[in-house]
C-alpha cells in the first residue's frame, strides 16, 4: 500500500469519527442518534412498513442490531410493529406520528452542521464529493 492510500484511509476514518460525535453530540439533548434519525428517515421514505430483515440489510446491520434498535425505537413511541400480511414469522415495521415529529427535530438540531458544509462546497463539488464517497462504501461493501 502506497503512502497516499494510507493517508486516504487514515482522512476517511477520522472524518467519519468526527462527523459522527458532532452529529450525535447536536441530537443527543433530544435523545437522539445519527442511527436512529436515519433509520427514521429510512423508513418515513418507505411506502410501505419495511421487514426487520430488510432494514438491517439497507442500514448496514446486523439483524440483531436492528431488532435492538427498532426495541428502542418502539418504547420510545417512534416506530411500530405490524405482522407481515404475507408471512407470519416476519414483522414489519412502520413510522409513526412521534417519529415523523422527530425526524423534524432532529434535522432542525443538525441544521447547523448542514450550512458548514454547503459553506464549504459548491453544489457541483457535494455532489462529486457524494459520488467519490459512495464509490468508496459500494467498494468496501
Amino acid at each position: 500500500m502506497n503512502q497516499n492510500t494510507l493517508l486516504l484511509l487514515r482522512q476517511m476514518l477520522k472524518t467519519a469519527k468526527l462527523t459522527e460525535g458532532r452529529l450525535d453530540g447536536l441530537l443527543a439533548e433530544h435523545n437522539l442518534t445519527t442511527t436512529k434519525l436515519l433509520t427514521l428517515r429510512h423508513l418515513a421514505r418507505s411506502e410501505a412498513p419495511v421487514s426487520l430483515g430488510a432494514l438491517a440489510s439497507c442500514m448496514a446491520f446486523a439483524k440483531s442490531n436492528a431488532t435492538q434498535l427498532i426495541d428502542n425505537l418502539e418504547t420510545a413511541g417512534m416506530v411500530s410493529r405490524l405482522p407481515s400480511p404475507d408471512d407470519r414469522r416476519c414483522t414489519q415495521v412502520t413510522l409513526t406520528e412521534r417519529g415523523r415529529q422527530e425526524i423534524e427535530i432532529g434535522s432542525r438540531a443538525l441544521r447547523p452542521v448542514a450550512e458548514e458544509l454547503e459553506a464549504l462546497f459548491t453544489p457541483d463539488e457535494q455532489a462529486r464529493l457524494a459520488e467519490y464517497l459512495a464509490r468508496i462504501a459500494d467498494a468496501l461493501s
